[in-house]
């Protein structure tokens, strides 16, 4: 079966992608795909450093929607562009990250544990002064936080890319024995069209948070 969707995608509204998007929907039209799901990053409060500058990863939604419905329009009948956002979770932006994902009217919500302990994982510093197990339960237990403030959005597996640096790579069989002990559980967030049910959370997520 070939895939039909992409929904997860990152085009140059992302501080990390100069991607264009026009030409990422011409090439998913080349491919056959249906649907494309943008999914730009929004992450709050990410650690600054020389490759990161500050507000590298703060999305301006309004300019990013405005060239979606252009596009949108302009392949409208060849492929069906979506609108998503991809949040970085940390327990203290709950509030922050309800507010923002009220805003708009997206297709889809990823969350990603893109920082830990106000630190990148992605970089060898994160692991410094302990053992590589110590920093990954580290990680593993802020998922679990994240999970348990955020429940109801879809979390990324993906995010568990930046466990895996040349300079820090942990044996499967060690990185599985932490998982399980953490009774950790991850799930790809697959195409399903419930745009009501994840606003309808993030609207009471508002308004617990804004008492």
């Amino acid at each position: 079966m070939s895939i039909k969707a992409d929904c997860h995608l990152h085009s140059s509204h992302s501080g990390d992608s100069d991607a264009s998007m026009e030409e990422m929907i011409q090439k998913g039209i080349a491919l056959g795909l249906t649907h494309m799901c943008f999914t730009e990053h929004n992450d709050f409060d990410f650690p600054v450093s020389e490759d990161t500058p500050q507000g590298m990863f703060e999305l301006n939604p309004d300019a990013y929607l405005y060239d979606l419905i252009r596009l949108r329009e302009k392949y409208a009948g060849q492929i069906r562009i979506l609108f998503g956002v991809e949040l970085g979770l940390q327990p203290h932006l709950m509030r922050q990250n309800a507010i923002f994902a009220k805003n708009h009217d997206y297709d889809f919500i990823i969350g990603s544990s893109h920082v830990c302990g106000g630190q990148d994982p992605y970089y060898p510093a994160f692991y410094e002064g302990r053992s590589q197990e110590e920093a990954y339960r580290e990680y593993f237990q802020s998922v679990i936080e994240n999970l348990k403030k955020f429940a109801g959005v879809r979390y990324d597996n993906n995010s568990m890319e930046v466990i895996f640096t040349p300079s820090v790579l942990l044996s499967l069989k060690a990185l599985s024995a932490v998982v399980k002990s953490l009774s950790v559980f991850f799930y790809t967030a697959d195409y399903t069209h419930k745009r009501g049910e994840e606003q309808e959370h993030m609207k009471n997520m508002v308004n617990m948070h804004s008492k």
